[in-house]
C-alpha cells in the first residue's frame, strides 16, 4: 500500500520553493504579500502543496523533496525492476512501516544508496541504505539553499 504524500509545505520547504528567507516568508505572511495564503495549524502555518506547486509551475502532485521515493506501509511482494528497496537508519527495521520510527520506500537507482548487510526483508533480495556520507552533503547543501 502506498502512503500519500504530505498534502501541505512547512515554512522551510515553502521557503525553498519560492527562494526567500522563512523568515521573509512570515513578514510577507503579515503583509499579504504571498502567492498562496497559509493555513494556520496550531501555532504554526502551512501551505497547500498544489497552490504552491502552481505558483512556481510544478505539478500540482509532484514533490520537489522527494521526487523519487514511494514510500511503502507493508513491505511489497516483490521488487518492481528499475527500482530498489530503501530503509532508514532505525534499527531493527520493522517490516511494517512507521513501526518504531521504521520508513522504507521504492527508489530509483542513484549514487547515495548503498547496498545494506542487515537481514530486514531477506525474501525480497538486496535492500539499501542511504549513504550516510550522501545523506549529510544533501542536508548541509539544502539547508544552505533555504538560507538565502
Amino acid at each position: 500500500m502506498k502512503l500519500k504524500r504530505p498534502l501541505l509545505y512547512d515554512v522551510d520547504q515553502v521557503a525553498q520553493l519560492w527562494d526567500k528567507h522563512p523568515n521573509s516568508i512570515y513578514r510577507d505572511n503579515a503583509r499579504g504579500r504571498l502567492p498562496v495564503a497559509p493555513i494556520r495549524v496550531g501555532a504554526v502555518f502551512r501551505w497547500p502543496r498544489a497552490a504552491v506547486n502552481a505558483s512556481v509551475g510544478l505539478d500540482p502532485d509532484a514533490d520537489p523533496f522527494e521526487p523519487d521515493r514511494e514510500y511503502l506501509s507493508r513491505l511489497p511482494a516483490s521488487v518492481p525492476a528499475g527500482r530498489r528497496l530503501v530503509h532508514n537508519s532505525v534499527r531493527p527495521v520493522a517490516r511494517r512501516g512507521g513501526t518504531r520510527g521504521s520508513r522504507f520506500w521504492l527508489s530509483e537507482p542513484g549514487p547515495a544508496l548503498e547496498i545494506c548487510d542487515c537481514d530486514w526483508a531477506p525474501e525480497l533480495g538486496s535492500h539499501y541504505r542511504v549513504d550516510a556520507a550522501s545523506h549529510d552533503s544533501v542536508s548541509s547543501d539544502a539547508s544552505g539553499s533555504a538560507a538565502k
